[in-house]
């Protein structure tokens, strides 16, 4: 958290930011893990004492910041979250009469993070001007659309953490009068080293790939992808209006993507004990006819679905014969969850690593198993597991490695998602619409095509090129994604490229068009 913190006081979000950190734990245990900040260590102040109780508020002087981030006090059960937020809200109200708290610039932010889902979340969320950010909501978004594309987290990843190359910006139409009136369409023309990706709209949910007539208003704000906050607005657009696109391929976006719905996918679920939700994300993310397998220690209930097949098994994922019985070598993907919401970040990673490490096992014993791993063999199997620490995510690796076999792992860093999704919204209220757009299955989402879509692959083409194919077919393209791994968010229009069949482009796309 402290690092996307640091990221954005170092972008200017927010200028001479001094830090303090008001908790109810052991002061030792928080300076400790400041050491790995380096210099902007000496920028946090650590006080113990609780965010409830006036009397610590004051000693912080709580009522004078600007913007504050409230989490869970999981050693007081009482210690509710709205409470933290009443008694903030007292303290701001009487040292600041003149502020309110709300989303607009010159208001105080709050945002309230790592909330569960239920009465306390609707509690909050009902509270007009306050930030949210559900506990593992996007963690577990994000987990269904990885089922679905692999190599999908990437991109999630770079969006998300603000530790990592480009970021989400929003623009107040209403302090540029010159794009007032205009078609989304031609908002490209006024932004040369950004991409617009989206309209914020009162009362409007679509947020991300809006309909490309769609008019900005005065009242509206854009949302735009950057390197940094540094990006251009043109006064004038440099955009000639009109496309010159050479393809001979007239295969529509919309076929795209409905060819990537017919490849099935056969999905393994260890330690499923969550409820439902999750679930019918999943269900949605997922391909039709794909095939869900839960494994879990305890009865769980499963979405009622008419287009993927879930079937229930009761075993421990513990036992190196239940996971083996599964038959893991036949699942496309296959993944591992935390077996309980309340390990430590250290205890859950133990788990999910034993766990992951059985999977391994059956893999390499199995006789129907993959082949040992070769050189320039493509994986057939993928292991998704839902990490906190970094450290975690490297014992994965070496442990998969260790086996020697043919399988990808790629390990989802929840806490690194939601804190930085949290920080972002802190800086920006107006993000929190657009954080839950990108991982609303039923709205626009990310989408990786296949780069033949756009070049025959015999000559360079520029991304302006791409982009213009993507308009055309009333798509957003956002960066490349080479076969070696690299991925480039928002190229300069005139960036070449010489695509293979296997690259792919990243694409903001709304099926329903």
């Amino acid at each position: 958290m402290l690092q996307q913190i640091e990221k954005g006081i170092n972008e200017r979000r927010i200028r001479n930011a001094e830090v303090v950190i008001l908790a109810d734990t052991d002061r030792n245990l928080i300076v400790s893990d400041l050491e790995s900040l380096g210099s902007f260590s000496k920028q946090v102040q650590v006080r113990r004492g609780l965010p409830s109780l006036q009397k610590d508020l004051d000693r912080v002087s709580a009522g004078f910041a600007s913007h504050i981030l409230v989490t869970p006090n999981r050693n007081v059960e009482s210690e509710r979250l709205t409470m933290q937020v009443s008694a903030l809200e007292v303290a701001l109200k009487t040292s600041q009469p003149n502020k309110q708290v709300g989303r607009s610039a010159g208001d105080i932010h709050i945002c309230v993070a790592d909330v569960d889902k239920g009465p306390e979340l609707n509690d909050i969320a009902a509270q007009p001007g306050i930030g949210y950010c559900p506990r593992q909501a996007f963690s577990e978004g994000i987990l269904a659309l990885e089922m679905a594309q692999p190599g999908i987290i990437d991109i999630y990843r770079e969006l998300f953490d603000q530790v990592r190359g480009t970021e989400l910006y929003t623009v107040k139409v209403e302090n540029k009068p010159w794009l007032q009136g205009l078609p989304f369409r031609e908002m490209t023309g006024f932004f040369p080293d950004s991409i617009p990706i989206g309209i914020i709209r009162r009362g409007k949910k679509d947020v991300l790939n809006p309909d490309p007539s769609t008019v900005v208003e005065q009242e509206a704000s854009l949302v735009i992808l950057a390197w940094d906050s540094k990006y251009k607005i043109l006064p004038k657009s440099a955009d000639s209006g009109t496309l010159v696109v050479n393809s001979t391929d007239s295969t529509a976006m919309k076929d795209v993507w409905q060819s990537v719905q017919m490849l099935r996918q056969r999905v393994l679920l260890l330690n499923w004990n969550k409820k439902l939700d999750p679930l019918a994300d999943i269900e949605r993310a997922l391909p039709k006819n794909s095939y869900v397998r839960v494994l879990s220690p305890r009865q769980c209930g499963i979405p009622s679905s008419s287009t993927v097949r879930f079937d229930v098994r009761k075993g421990s994922c513990f036992s190196f014969q239940d996971i083996k019985a599964q038959g893991v070598p036949d699942f496309d993907t296959i993944v591992v969850n935390p077996p309980s919401d309340k390990l430590t970040p250290h205890e859950s990673d133990s788990q999910v690593l034993a766990i992951a490490n059985l999977v391994f096992k059956a893999l390499s014993v199995s006789k129907d198993s993959l082949a040992m791993k070769e050189e320039n063999d493509r994986p057939d199997i993928r292991l998704v597991a839902m990490l906190h620490t970094r450290q975690g995510a490297v014992k994965l690796h070496k442990t998969a490695q260790s086996y020697n076999i043919n399988v990808e792992v790629e390990p989802i860093l929840s806490s690194n998602l939601e804190a930085g999704a949290a920080v972002q919204i802190l800086w920006n209220p107006e993000l929190q619409v657009v954080f839950e757009d990108l991982l609303d299955p039923q709205s626009s989402e990310v989408f990786l095509v296949d780069a033949s879509f756009f070049s025959s692959g015999s000559e360079f083409v520029t991304f302006g090129h791409i982009a213009d194919v993507a308009k055309m077919n009333r798509a957003i393209a956002i960066g490349v994604r080479k076969t070696s791994g690299v991925l480039r968010l928002c190229p300069k229009r005139s960036d070449s490229y010489n695509l293979s069949e296997e690259d792919k482009v990243v694409v903001l796309f709304n099926h329903d068009y």
